[in-house]
């Protein structure tokens, strides 16, 4: 995924690079791509996720209500280079929500000596390798795509109106396709990743 993302929209510094010509990428192929890049984002997120619920479960809340845990980031070359996860609940969202923030060490004995030995840093360490994981790969892939299908779309609507809405098929899956503007001279279209679910509605009153 890393070569495709690095190499598609250059292949001349594919072919400089490696000597020969770079893979020939269709819809499908990308499609493909996407799929499994999404499927992988979403296990890292899910498991970074249920790692805040561990911590905030494990690591005491102070007065402002925020769980933190510290961590260094693994190419730091200073040794006081501490930065920590705030993590608070967010009422609105109902869910934990988090910041980073660089720990300022203000005295040579506010070196972290407890924490570093302890469950903040521990967690906070593994909760910045997880978050390490998680990448928009995906997006990146899905955009890439979309910017074919609709040139796809535009060709094939260059002499006739689009209806507002219409689903295409990639493989084995189907996705509604939604026209901005019918009436427009350039074609807008949005892409909703499933298929719109039917509604039943009581039609006898």
């Amino acid at each position: 995924m890393s070569t495709f993302l690095t190499y598609y929209r250059n292949p001349e510094f594919y072919k400089a690079k490696f000597g020969k010509e770079p893979k020939k990428w269709n819809i499908e192929m990308i499609h493909d791509l996407w799929l499994r890049a999404k499927k992988r984002d979403e296990k890292y997120s899910q498991e970074f996720c249920s790692y805040i619920n561990e911590i905030v479960a494990e690591i005491p809340a102070d007065e402002r209500g925020s769980h933190r845990v510290y961590f260094k980031h693994k190419r730091s070359y200073n040794e006081d280079d501490f930065h920590y996860y705030s993590l608070k609940y967010d009422h609105l969202f109902k869910t934990y929500s988090y910041s980073t923030n660089q720990f300022k060490i203000e005295t040579r004995d506010d070196k972290l000596a407890s924490i570093i030995q302890g469950k903040p840093f521990e967690m906070g360490q593994k909760l910045y390798d997880l978050e390490q994981l998680c990448s928009r790969k995906s997006h990146y892939v899905k955009h890439i795509m979309w910017e074919l299908i609709q040139d796809q779309l535009r060709k094939k609507f260059k002499n006739t109106r689009p209806s507002k809405a219409f689903t295409i098929e990639l493989g084995s899956n189907k996705y509604t396709i939604i026209c901005d503007d019918i009436y427009s001279y350039y074609y807008k279209f949005d892409l909703i990743e499933s298929t719109i679910d039917p509604v039943t509605i009581d039609t006898q009153i």
